[in-house]
């Protein structure tokens, strides 16, 4: 559902770090369908925090230390997107850059 969603975003200048506690088990899946993906995307496991016990923060943080970009979404994998979820969100960060100079 998350590939399914983000392939039809109207903006594409993005990338999808995929942070992944089944890593070890899906990495060859992931990466074929990466491979078909025009937006680049990195599979990776979360940094300290072992499968089965699972916490948000510990992923939300692999994200960020992988992330190549300036501004971040964190969405989960069951996420419904609508093809403008993505550029509305960059679309708002440049506004505030803008206004504030950051």
């Amino acid at each position: 559902m998350l590939f399914h969603g983000l392939d039809g975003q109207t903006f594409d200048d993005f990338e999808l770090v995929l942070v992944d506690s089944l890593y070890e088990h899906r990495k060859e899946l992931v990466a074929r369908e990466a491979a078909a993906r025009r937006y680049r995307v990195t599979h990776v496991p979360p940094i300290n925090n072992p499968f089965p016990t699972i916490a948000f923060c510990h992923c939300s943080n692999t994200g960020l230390v992988h992330a190549r970009g300036e501004v971040a979404l964190f969405i989960a994998d069951y996420s419904w997107l609508s093809p403008d979820s993505v550029g509305e969100h960059a679309e708002f960060h440049r506004r505030v850059f803008a206004i504030t100079g950051l």
